[in-house]
């Protein structure tokens, strides 16, 4: 190839800027394939976040009231509403806190305990469920995301365990 040539070559080379309509649509059906193959898993990974935040919520809820009736050496109520998604924490004359599943969490987070559940913290800590309507310790309760279902285990400790 001469010189006059190749400086032809290349002149009709650097004419020819961008892309064509064939490489364009090659890239988004490519494109398109991955996001088809990406939305599903994802949205079990975020299903996934969201029980967890869910349970990290309520294992947090119960050791404040655990904390709280140490603290306060008095005893403090941790009520599960399982009608309202909601989980309160209370002594006898004041609220400490109130955890909504429902618009906390943002979420379609459901309890999936029948029934509501008290369970008492004595002022050394361990939890006593002769105060309320709590079955015998330890005891499970789950949430349910969809297909999706979380379980944690109460212990006459205090402590909440995951399943």
């Amino acid at each position: 190839m001469t010189a006059g040539r190749w400086t032809r070559w290349c002149a009709t080379r650097h004419d020819r800027e961008g892309f064509t309509i064939l490489e364009l649509m090659v890239v988004l059906a490519i494109a398109a394939a991955l996001i088809t193959i990406a939305v599903p898993s994802m949205q079990g990974v975020l299903a996934s976040r969201q029980l967890g935040t869910a349970r990290n919520a309520l294992i947090g809820s119960a050791a404040r009231a655990r904390a709280e009736s140490i603290q306060r050496g008095e005893v403090v109520r941790w009520k599960i509403l399982q009608s309202a998604d909601t989980v309160l924490t209370y002594t006898a004359s004041d609220t400490i806190a109130v955890l909504d599943y429902r618009g906390d969490l943002r979420g379609d987070i459901r309890l999936s305990r029948d029934g509501d559940l008290t369970l008492c913290f004595t002022p050394r800590g361990f939890a006593h469920p002769a105060c309320g309507d709590a079955d015998e310790l330890p005891m499970r309760i789950g949430f349910t995301l969809g297909n999706d279902t979380v379980t944690l285990v109460l212990t006459a400790l205090g402590q909440v365990k995951t399943q």
